[in-house]
């Protein structure tokens, strides 16, 4: 059995590559997407009001963890 061999691709300091979306960046999007879906719905919906705003806390809280350590400084 060969190995086969290993195909690099070069970029030039002229070319630059698009930068590539993330699934954890999809992920975190999404989250907060619904965090905030959660949290105008908490505005015209007075009897859920408290449990709509811990959602939306929850929500953005767990989009930040998902993203913040996959972040190039």
């Amino acid at each position: 059995m060969k190995k086969q061999p290993l195909e690099y691709q070069t970029v030039t300091r002229g070319e630059t590559r698009p930068p590539q979306v993330r699934f954890q960046t999809i992920v975190s999007l999404s989250l907060l997407g619904i965090g905030v879906l959660c949290a105008l719905a908490a505005l015209v919906w007075p009897a859920h009001r408290f449990q709509l705003f811990a959602a939306a806390i929850s929500l953005a809280a767990g989009a930040a963890i998902i993203h913040l350590p996959y972040r190039r400084m």
